[in-house]
């Protein structure tokens, strides 16, 4: 008897993965086609997936330099036999930390392991595939959940579909590929947390849950959320009795499941969430209104069959065929309960901005959690298509009336009707009638069930077939536009060794030294250039930035706007070189020289830029013999803190053996008249443009030898009532003769507002007298400013203060992974200054004693030096990583105590 049932189980088994093996068979060929299909303009275009914006400029340049990172840990392990795990590297902007940097983009990611494997020239190859691999292990992860909560198969593979090519995927996979993540884990997650209400094992809940934190902090804190509610609404489901002390036990669980996981992930958890609290976007106070506009709700009525963007990243269209679900699931009364809810509450989440501003970590309301949502609808779908399948006559005709009302209200309350919505519209109608001509067939057709059920797939299948291809065509069809945001196949190596870094790379200059650009032209620009390069710029665009160098910009009134992006010291010369800038490069079209003490270099580097080297360029680590507190650093203008700078070390507190610095400026405000061009007018102390932009003229009698500014105190601007929702910024140039600098005023109602109002703008330096300066403001609106001024600074001190600097510095100098070593020999007191951001991550020891690094001049790291020969050394480990394995070690051992208790559970 044994044997029969032994033998009936087995077969049991054996068809079960049949079916399984049938079905993501099905969905694979599915895949493969629907991908083809929705993609197929990056084909037919030659056009690669990476994205001409932070695709290129983030996500590119971070999974290429993955690569490069894990291939050299490897090599060094085979050919040395050392393992070392570089934490710091100088091409990051002014330098940063490797893991807490790209943990945001690749580092943690399991599929950018494969980055190992792929050489740098090819690895947009690899981009574009893992783009793809991303969208199909989310449809897995999906079918998982469907099939584990006893699915039909056929619903389950429209629905997967459906989720795997939701507008949000379509427009996010080829954009930002990580956020795809969340969409592959989610519902593995949600099947942990089924397990653990049913008393199985919590294996994939804890594993998800280490997966998702090591990954991206940043999806994992909505996915912690979105789990949370999911739990709360499914307990009184699972539960009808007992629920108080189901509760508790249950959240004893989940917690210390979850706890586990979370620890497990703790070597890069934590040393991100604290660069994450230690920076300045999570303490920028964004302006959170009650309701969001008009505009706003206008397109989301309709956005789900367009798939179009609504606005802070809301984007929750879905294949048409899910409208006719959702009505149908609030017909049935008494059922779906915890469904209806879950839509009931993700449904106001977007309704309300504070809902976004929650899910986005408290910062600006942003809604990149719809993926959650897509989800929810998909699921929906699986849900309800079998109910859809026999719709009654009664349920066809309120659908129906629906839908033509759903219609109506569109044109009446739309003021430019939009002819995309009708076509969606056209196929939400044939969804209903599909519907409808299902559950004929199913009733008055006399043919076999076999037939019928063939005939109600295939028409199905079609219908949200076509509500997916629409909203893909919509997104990367030829007259959307949008695919040309996309780069050429085969270029992206080749622009990012085509830049400014390039060209200073192929100088060859083994000592440590930075260069910075001018110019807007194409080779100048892409910020992270550096990083594949491996040279030291000065430019940086990553999520997670050090936020005294954030400090240094406001302190001095640079005219950088975003605290995580950032593109030099607007050529000051001073600043410039205080921070070890050698070379400045231009367009090779630059007519003349706007660099004070800088020479144009006749070394041949193969591309359209002229390098200008620095003849006070100042070494890696140079000396200052007093300093100044920062108390009266903070009372000097922008300008003068430039100058003081270059006299004395700025510091936060006394230091004992050096006197404190009396700083002389030799800078000067140059008076001038204005004059106004059209389109602009000066009305109650601001400036009005009506127009599209207008210009003023500043006519002056400035200095010679002199770096001419622009200073702007307090200014602000204000767009006109009709100028458009995304009317948020204005951008304003100042130029004079050859320079021209541009920068932005953001408004409070950006989520890209910082705070930020003034700007001193650099007009570089001139051996003759700026006559007129040209400042054009495009956008209407109003710009008020508390005060314009134009400032001369004098260079005639500028090189004895560079000397003086230089006089006494490190020598010897060698830079390894994590450390840096050097000489000095002095013959007073002094203040080692070195151009490292300023990093709890550092440590110094001088003659083997381990000594405090001072915060310096706002962003640099110093050290107070005795008389003497000295032998200077710093280690580098990342803020966290020692608690973060503390962390994943408890981990490991309490995971490996649930297995062992779990084991013997069995066994007893």
């Amino acid at each position: 008897m044994k044997e029969i049932f032994t033998k009936e189980k087995n077969l049991m088994l054996g068809i079960r993965y049949q079916n399984r093996g049938q079905y993501y068979g099905t969905y694979t060929v599915a895949f493969i086609v629907f991908a083809i299909i929705c993609y197929w303009p990056f084909f037919s275009l030659n056009k690669a997936m990476i994205w001409n914006g932070d695709g290129l400029g983030q996500h590119y340049i971070a999974l290429t330099y993955y690569g490069k990172y894990l291939r050299g840990i490897v090599g060094e392990l085979f050919s040395n036999g050392n393992f070392t795990l570089p934490l710091w590297d100088f091409s990051i902007g002014y330098g940063g930390d490797i893991l807490t940097t790209f943990n945001y983009y690749v580092i943690g990611d399991p599929l950018n392991l494969l980055s190992i494997l792929v050489p740098a020239s090819k690895t947009e190859y690899l981009y574009s595939f893992l783009v793809l691999l991303r969208l199909y292990l989310a449809g897995i992860s999906f079918s998982m959940y469907c099939r584990y909560t006893k699915k039909g198969s056929f619903a389950t593979l429209c629905g997967t579909l459906t989720y795997v090519f939701c507008a949000y995927a379509l427009f996010a996979s080829a954009r930002h590929p990580f956020f795809i993540n969340p969409m592959i884990y989610f519902p593995l997650l949600l099947i942990g947390v089924e397990k653990i209400f049913h008393g199985k094992k919590p294996y994939l809940f804890i594993g998800t849950i280490f997966v998702s934190a090591i990954s991206n902090f940043y999806f994992f804190y909505m996915m912690s959320i979105l789990c949370f509610l999911y739990a709360m609404i499914r307990f009184f489901s699972v539960y009808q009795k007992d629920r108080i002390q189901k509760f508790f036990l249950c959240l004893r669980n989940f917690c210390g499941y979850y706890l586990v996981g979370g620890l497990l992930a703790g070597v890069l958890f934590i040393p991100s969430a604290l660069a994450l609290v230690s920076g300045d976007r999570i303490s920028i106070k964004n302006s959170i209104d009650l309701f969001y506009k008009g505009f706003y709700y206008q397109k989301l009525s309709t956005s789900l069959i367009t798939g179009d963007l609504v606005g802070s990243w809301t984007i929750v269209g879905c294949s048409a065929i899910v409208l006719p679900a959702i009505v149908l699931l609030f017909m049935k009364k008494k059922q779906y309960k915890e469904l209806k809810i879950s839509f009931v509450i993700l449904t106001l989440m977007f309704l309300f901005p504070f809902a976004g501003h929650v899910m986005n970590g408290f910062s600006y309301s942003s809604n990149r959690w719809e993926w959650g949502y897509t989800f929810l609808l998909s699921f929906i779908l699986v849900t309800m298509l079998p109910e859809l399948m026999k719709i009654t006559k009664k349920q066809l005709a309120i659908i129906m009336s629906l839908t033509f009302a759903y219609l109506v209200s569109y044109y009446i309350f739309k003021k430019n009707p939009d002819g995309r919505f009708l076509s969606a519209w056209y196929i939400l109608l044939a969804a209903v009638l599909v519907f409808g001509a299902c559950a004929f067939i199913k009733k008055y057709l006399h043919i076999s069930d076999l037939l019928k059920k063939r005939i109600n797939y295939t028409v199905i299948f079609g219908v949200m077939a076509a509500g997916i291809f629409f909203q893909a065509n919509s997104r990367y069809g030829k007259s959307a536009g949008y695919i040309y945001d996309f780069i050429d196949k085969g270029t992206a190596y080749k622009k990012m060794m085509s830049t400014s870094a390039t060209a200073v790379s192929r100088l060859e200059d083994q000592e440590f030294v930075r260069f910075e650009t001018y110019g807007k032209a194409q080779y100048t620009m892409p910020h992270n250039s550096s990083v594949l390069n491996n040279v030291n710029g000065l430019s940086f665009y990553f999520s997670l930035s050090n936020n005294y160098i954030t400090k240094f910009f406001d302190e001095t009134a640079n005219r950088i706007y975003l605290s995580f992006c950032y593109k030099g010291l607007d050529n000051r010369i001073g600043l410039s070189t205080l921070a070890n800038v050698k070379y400045q490069v231009t367009p090779q079209s630059m007519q003349e020289n706007p660099f004070y003490g800088y020479q144009p270099l006749d070394h041949k580097v193969d591309l359209p830029v002229q390098i200008y080297e620095n003849e006070q360029a100042l070494p890696f680590g140079y000396t200052y013999s007093n300093y100044l507190s920062s108390e009266k650093y903070k009372s000097l203008s922008p300008i003068e803190k430039q100058e003081a700078m270059l006299q004395a070390a700025v510091i936060d507190e006394k230091a004992d053996i050096l006197p404190e610095a009396e700083p002389s400026f030799s800078s000067v405000e140059i008076p001038y008249k204005i004059k106004y061009g059209k389109g602009v007018e000066l009305k109650n102390g601001f400036f009005d443009v009506k127009k599209g932009s207008g210009t003023i003229t500043l006519l002056l009698d400035g200095k010679k030898d002199a770096e001419t500014y622009v200073v702007f105190k307090n200014l602000a601007y204000k767009a006109k009532k009709d100028s458009g929702p995304r009317a948020r910024k204005a951008q304003i140039e100042v130029s004079s003769g050859n320079v021209k600098k541009n920068f932005k005023t953001i408004t409070p109602e950006s989520h890209l507002y910082e705070g930020k109002k003034d700007y001193a703008i650099n007009l570089c330096y001139s051996d003759k007298p700026v006559t007129k300066i040209k400042i054009k403001l495009t956008g209407r609106g109003k710009y008020s400013f508390k005060d314009l001024k134009v400032i001369c600074q004098p260079m005639n001190q500028y090189p004895a203060q560079v000397e003086a600097l230089k006089a006494d510095h490190l020598e010897n100098t060698e830079f390894t992974a994590n450390k840096i070593t050097g000489n000095i020999d002095l013959d007073s007191s002094k203040l080692l200054c070195l151009t490292i951001p300023y990093s709890k991550g550092w440590t110094a020891y001088v003659d083997g004693k381990k000594t405090e690094i001072l915060r310096t001049n706002t962003m640099y790291s110093g050290i107070l030096l005795d008389k003497g020969n000295h032998l200077v050394e710093l280690k580098y480990f990342t803020p966290g990583l020692q608690a973060g394995l503390l962390c994943s070690l408890i981990g490991v051992i309490s995971f490996a105590g649930i297995i062992i208790y779990n084991k013997k559970k069995k066994s007893v």
